[in-house]
């Protein structure tokens, strides 16, 4: 079963025993924005970069051949 992208933000983010406020603080981004991502609201790829920099990860782009 995939998990949906804000389901996984916010796994990661207590893993980690982070607030959400200090996640909105290290990503750049407003408390409410990372709160909607989290409830499942789409997000930009530049606030999925953000979010996942801030929670210590990178995105990888996989190559189609």
């Amino acid at each position: 079963m995939s998990m949906s992208t804000g389901t996984m933000i916010r796994e990661i983010r207590r893993e980690q025993k982070m607030q959400i406020g200090r996640l909105a603080e290290l990503s750049g981004l407003h408390r409410n924005t990372v709160s909607r991502v989290e409830m499942g609201e789409g997000i930009s790829l530049a606030n999925f970069e953000k979010l996942l920099a801030a929670l210590g990860h990178e995105m990888e782009i996989m190559k189609c051949e």
